[in-house]
């Protein structure tokens, strides 16, 4: 989970936007609570001076939730899209390992 406290730190300010809207309007049901709490925080901070999303950063949002959205929003997303979505994939991922691993 550091490591991606530690990417949200280094991820560019519109990027962190990104990926926290997606991490708060996302299905993020088998994350953590913790995660998703320390997560968020992390990425407020990174977030803080950018304003409002663009339509195409709404598209990457939604493309979290809807597969059918992720062929049209994958086509033309910037590189701040792309690393927003990798990271929200990469938590994903990770908290279904620590999940199975527990088990």
């Amino acid at each position: 989970m550091s490591d991606y406290l530690d990417a949200a730190s280094r991820l560019s300010p519109r990027a962190a936007r990104i990926a926290l809207q997606t991490l708060l309007t996302a299905d993020v049901s088998r994350v953590p609570t913790e995660w998703c709490e320390a997560s968020a925080i992390a990425l407020y901070a990174r977030a803080a001076p950018v304003s409002d999303l663009t339509p195409d950063d709404w598209l990457t949002v939604a493309s979290a939730s809807r597969p059918s959205v992720n062929w049209i929003a994958s086509r033309a997303e910037s590189t701040e899209q792309v690393n927003a979505r990798l990271w929200f994939i990469g938590i994903r991922l990770e908290a279904e390992r620590h999940r199975v691993s527990h088990l």
